[in-house]
């Protein structure tokens, strides 16, 4: 089960944070979890297809492979298996003896999020394919396969939807299970807090984030967030913005050993190293960064222009060729291979973040 940290942490209630555990809990119940896992092998099996098959491979389904991902992650549960879950979640509040207020307010924080969400997403798949003659059409892979597997769709509920068949279950109960309300202060949970504390260093004036980084710093990191590079980068980030070289090396050594890494990781520990001019700390976040993640379309021009940049010939060799290869393919991605070679040919520290 995962619960967004940002959510727990500003429940009003220990009712909401029981909706938001029995909801998910509902989907494991319910078998809803088999796709998850399902999920998690397809996501697998296209990017360890890519690796195996070689860069052509990875090139020509590069975009296709990350458009269905992130269908497959984001578009976690249907319409229909969250209503579901959300009558389950009725039953089984009530019968813990929580109100069914926690319910409703964590759908109208959700509801509220969504709001954003939905405006802000490109929906528009309309070029998946493309006439280029009078028999010939151009097919783009990314674009037919978000429209495929839905990858650019909300992943939330209608909000007013989600209410409307809750309060139909809700009227179904005893009267002394509707009319409980919700309680008084939730339970702290200190990793969720720590977690949403961080907030305070996303912020670009000096001051501020001087004062943020000292309030974050001042609370001791919580022993199951001690692994997690997410945590070390922000406070590795932070610290050399603020030109604290040292401190911020020290929060980069600790990302190197920590899990969960990730393209955004990879992306701020190699600007991170490429600032310093460490040529063999690149290195081995190039080969650790494809042992993770593969050959990533993503990160094709920041490895092109650290290769040429450190004398990498073996991985330049192949970022060139992968580059060569994007022309026929996704000349935005070419366009961008171009600009980081000349980059390096002439010594510049750029960024990528």
């Amino acid at each position: 089960m995962i619960l967004s940290a940002g959510v727990v942490a500003q429940a009003e209630s220990e009712d909401e944070i029981a909706a938001l555990l029995a909801h998910e809990l509902a989907h494991i119940v319910n078998g809803d979890s088999t796709r998850s896992s399902f999920q998690d092998a397809f996501v697998s099996a296209l990017r360890l297809g890519g690796i195996a098959a070689g860069n052509g491979y990875s090139l020509l389904l590069g975009d296709a492979a990350k458009e269905a991902a992130n269908g497959l992650i984001y578009n976690r549960w249907s319409a229909d298996q969250e209503m579901r879950s959300d009558a389950f979640a009725v039953e089984l509040l009530a019968k813990a003896g929580y109100a069914q207020d926690g319910l409703k307010y964590a759908i109208r924080r959700l509801g509220e999020f969504s709001e954003s969400a939905l405006t802000s997403r490109d929906t528009d798949t309309s070029s998946c394919l493309a006439r280029t003659g009078d028999t010939r059409y151009s097919v783009d892979f990314g674009e037919c396969t978000a429209g495929l597997v839905g990858s650019r769709d909300s992943i939330y509920q209608d909000k007013e939807a989600r209410f409307s068949a809750v309060n139909e279950h809700i009227w179904e109960l005893p009267d002394d299970a509707r009319r409980r309300r919700a309680g008084g202060t939730p339970p702290r949970f200190e990793s969720t807090d720590y977690l949403h504390g961080l907030t305070a260093l996303n912020i670009s004036d000096k001051r501020h984030l001087r004062e943020g980084l000292a309030e974050v710093e001042a609370r001791p990191i919580p022993g199951t967030l001690r692994r997690n590079a997410y945590v070390y980068n922000q406070l590795a980030h932070a610290n050399a913005l603020l030109g604290n070289a040292r401190e911020a090396q020290a929060y980069f050594a600790k990302t190197l050993d920590s899990d969960y890494r990730t393209t955004f990781n990879y992306q701020v520990l190699l600007d991170f190293a490429n600032r310093q001019n460490d040529a063999r700390t690149v290195g081995n976040l190039l080969s650790a960064m494809h042992q993770d993640l593969g050959m990533s379309p993503e990160m094709l021009p920041v490895e092109y222009y650290l290769s040429k940049r450190y004398s990498l010939t073996f991985v330049e060799a192949q970022a060139l060729l992968r580059c060569t290869m994007s022309f026929a393919q996704d000349l935005g991605l070419a366009k961008r291979c171009s600009d980081f070679g000349e980059a390096a040919d002439k010594n510049r520290t750029i960024s990528w973040l």
